[in-house]
């Protein structure tokens, strides 16, 4: 399978029905490839005829990419919220990092596709797709997904969800596991199961994903205890807004990441980095850097316990705001803790008065004679 390590593949298998007509796709080595777009790579500027008159091509052509971002194309799908949901209910983990990979993918919404063979060379089974169409093709290796628009737009809301859905799961399947075409269609199924509810468990689900090959090396049962704070870290900074304006002990919080070496090898190689690298007080203080005055004003309102170490780091991280860094030494945080060392300066200066008078007298004593 060394061929297969450069593989540029085209891949759908995915049932979009028009009609009766599922749509199609398959994975093509870079010889089938070739033979296909007759090394259409070399560029070249065309013209084309529009109302009579000479026009360039790329302003017309139907194939061109509309380029647009996983988290465009979950909106064009929104049923894939609830699927998604449906999933995390059994493996919270799962699914966080199934979207994670449907949002990190590049879409380009064109016009129609090539058709490709969809069997299997080693299939045991056989697939209906006589009067298939192409809806969306992935470009292994690339992080790129071809979509027709027009077939796409046609879709059911359902089949548009468990489209992105097809595509994303390419990337945890092998290139070399067999019948790997009927494998990706099989789990794509299984999982509109979780979402009707027939299977229901935890380890059905893993069930579905080991049977069908999908690699995946988080494992949930172990990290369940650490969830809220697993999903912090790895989240981007509007979960993190929304996670501690929602919380009061910020530092008891953020300190679970004295634990992460405890669930560190439940966690996939590329989490267990970010995770092993994560610095709370320094991530703390960009996130009030990046943030709006609403944001960092709740942080330091008095509600919130933030330990000096947090307050401190996020105040010099503010260095260049200087309005919302004077709010925030003359805030409810700051004043509280200003009352507080008062306190204790008031504490120590009476400790040390009682200790002055007492001295002589204690001096005297420790010089006595015992005798």
């Amino acid at each position: 399978m060394s061929q297969m390590k450069t593989v540029v593949g085209i891949l759908v298998l995915f049932g979009f029905v028009l009609g009766a007509n599922p749509a199609r796709a398959q994975l093509l080595a870079p010889s089938d490839r070739t033979a296909i777009h007759d090394e259409g790579t070399r560029g070249g500027g065309e013209t084309t005829i529009v109302n009579g008159r000479r026009e360039l091509r790329d302003l017309y052509e139907k194939s061109a990419c509309e380029w647009t971002s996983g988290a465009n194309m979950m909106a064009l799908a929104p049923h894939v919220r609830a699927v998604l949901d449906r999933i995390a209910a059994l493996d919270w983990y799962f699914a966080f990092d199934l979207e994670r990979e449907i949002r990190a993918l590049d879409w380009c919404l064109t016009g129609r596709l090539v058709r490709v063979n969809t069997q299997d060379k080693d299939a045991l089974t056989v697939v209906e797709n006589s009067r298939a169409e192409q809806v969306a093709i992935r470009v292994l290796g690339t992080g790129e997904v071809y979509v027709d628009q027009n077939l796409f737009a046609q879709m059911s809301e359902k089949s548009r969800a468990y489209l992105l859905i097809h595509e994303t799961i390419h990337g945890y399947l092998g290139l070399d596991v067999a019948r790997r075409n009927e494998k990706l269609r099989s789990i794509v199924k299984a999982l509109s199961k979780v979402e009707a509810g027939s299977i229901a468990t935890r380890a059905s689900l893993r069930y579905a994903l080991s049977s069908n090959k999908i690699e995946f090396a988080g494992n949930a049962d172990a990290l369940d205890p650490f969830k809220g704070y697993v999903l912090y870290v790895l989240g981007g900074s509007a979960r993190k807004r929304s996670v501690l304006e929602s919380l009061h002990d910020v530092t008891a919080f953020l300190a679970t990441a004295a634990f992460s070496k405890s669930f560190a090898g439940a966690l996939t190689d590329d989490d267990r980095e970010v995770l092993t690298a994560f610095n709370p007080v320094s991530d703390f203080a960009a996130l009030c850097k990046s943030s709006g005055d609403g944001f960092v004003e709740k942080m330091f309102d008095g509600s919130k316990n933030l330990s000096s170490e947090l307050a401190l780091a996020a105040v010099s991280a503010l260095s260049d705001r200087s309005g919302l860094r004077s709010k925030v030494l003359s805030s409810g945080h700051f004043t509280a803790r200003i009352r507080d060392l008062i306190d204790r300066l008031s504490e120590a200066r009476a400790s040390i008065i009682e200790a002055r008078i007492a001295a002589p007298s204690l001096l005297k004593f420790m010089s006595a004679d015992p005798n």
